[in-house]
């Protein structure tokens, strides 16, 4: 399962390489552009392909790690959502959208997967940005407990119908949008990462608008 799951994830955002890539094509074949836009399609090309370069090779290190059992890193977890949240891809949605991010991941150093982190928050952000209302905003916190972390990033979108918090993991390919599908496929497959690690993934509804969904990752000494 976890070797499926892996690899599932990676297809996942080769795809979203690919299709990325497709776009900017159909932009650049555009006669009308002059040179000026041009240039910024590029620039922006460049900053996606740069982006999902350093991705694949956070997935391709973090495989090999697993089989050689190398110590977890120490991270700054307020640094390391700064990074996330200046992904090209990211930027591009929440520009689009108007929204903006309200950081209030603590300063704080913690030893835990440092790749996986990574690729759990990224893809919890994404899915709240593709369901956020325009102009809002999306917080992202985190706590420590024990020896656990929990992170969680709230957004002001429509919600979800769930019959249990961890409902939002499970992924069925039902007739929902396009973008609910492919947002469930992501976070299920971050939850089975998660479990290998001894972590889990779940969410609430908001009372106002919106929805939390919270990750929990072990803390090494």
């Amino acid at each position: 399962m976890y070797r499926e799951s892996f690899f599932l994830l990676f297809a996942h955002e080769v795809k979203n390489v690919l299709s990325g890539l497709g776009n900017y094509l159909y932009l650049l074949n555009n006669q009308t552009l002059n040179s000026e836009e041009s240039l910024l399609i590029l620039q922006g090309l460049t900053n996606e392909l740069r982006d999902y370069e350093a991705y694949i090779h956070e997935l391709s290190f973090w495989i090999k790690q697993k089989r050689t059992g190398l110590q977890k890193k120490e991270t700054n977890l307020k640094q390391l959502t700064k990074h996330i949240i200046q992904n090209q891809e990211i930027k591009n949605i929440a520009f689009q959208k108007n929204l903006s991010f309200q950081n209030n991941i603590p300063n704080l150093a913690v030893k835990l997967d440092h790749t996986l982190y990574t690729i759990v928050l990224k893809n919890i952000i994404k899915s709240a940005l593709k369901f956020s209302e325009a102009g809002g905003s999306i917080s992202l916190k985190s706590i420590l407990v024990n020896h656990e972390l929990i992170s969680y990033v709230s957004d002001n979108g429509t919600g979800i119908n769930l019959n249990k918090p961890t409902d939002i993991a499970t992924f069925a390919n039902t007739s929902s949008s396009h973008h609910r599908i492919e947002s469930k496929l992501a976070l299920s497959l971050c939850r089975d990462l998660l479990k290998a690690e001894g972590g889990e993934i779940w969410a609430v509804n908001n009372q106002g608008k919106g929805i939390t969904v919270f990750f929990s990752l072990p803390i090494y000494q």
